[in-house]
Formats: C-alpha cells, sequence, structure tokens
C-alpha cells in the first residue's frame, strides 16, 4: 500500500463534487471521489465539505511589457469606449515611461542582479 504524507478527506472542489486529495513530498498525488483507496496516511485532515480551489498564482506572463516590477501607475480607460488605436498608444507611452525591461522583470521575479563570476 502506498504511503502518502497527508490524506485530506471530503474536499469540495469548484464544481462541487466532493473528493479525496492524497499529497506525498508537497505534490497532489491522486485526487477525486475515492481517491484514497489504497492509500495510507499517517495525518488524515477531514475538510467537511470546504472548498479547495486552485492557489492564486499567474500561469501567464510577459516579463517583457509587464509592469509588476515597475511603480503603480492608474489604468488609463479609453476615452469613447474601446478602442484598438487608443490602447495601443497608451502601451507605446507607458512603455517609454517604464523603467527598462531587465529591470522590471528582476524585480517582478524578486531576482537580485549578481556577478557571474
Amino acid at each position: 500500500m502506498p504511503q502518502a504524507d497527508i490524506l485530506f478527506q471530503d474536499a469540495k472542489l469548484a464544481d462541487g463534487t466532493r473528493s479525496a486529495i492524497i499529497v506525498k513530498d508537497g505534490k497532489i498525488q491522486a485526487m477525486g471521489r475515492g481517491a484514497e483507496a489504497g492509500w495510507s496516511a499517517p495525518e488524515v485532515v477531514d475538510l467537511a465539505g470546504s472548498l479547495v480551489i486552485p492557489g492564486f498564482v499567474e500561469g501567464h506572463i510577459h516579463l517583457d511589457t509587464s509592469f509588476c516590477g515597475d511603480a503603480w501607475k492608474p489604468h488609463k480607460p479609453c476615452t469613447a469606449g474601446f478602442d484598438v488605436r487608443e490602447r495601443v498608444e497608451f502601451q507605446r507611452q507607458n512603455m517609454a515611461a517604464a523603467a527598462p525591461m531587465d529591470v522590471r522583470a528582476r524585480n517582478q521575479l524578486g531576482v537580485t542582479r549578481r556577478p557571474l563570476f
């Protein structure tokens, strides 16, 4: 019988279904109704129907055009409804005023510049 680190029972997923979640070495190994069958775990947590959803992470980002690593600037709405040309112009203005791309990217990723050697 495989050994997990922790078994979460009776989790409610975003679609409303109830599920077990098996975790080993910090990673989900199995998930779904009856997923706990065949697993043992030293720690079992009954979630009693608590909602379990994915973490709030940015899974897709463009480091070259993102402003997350720069000083905050408010959003500029289009002046007469959505206009692609106006949005592109606002982006051009924002990019011209932004910190250099490598600085913004490093700030966003929390990377400090270190010597190579």
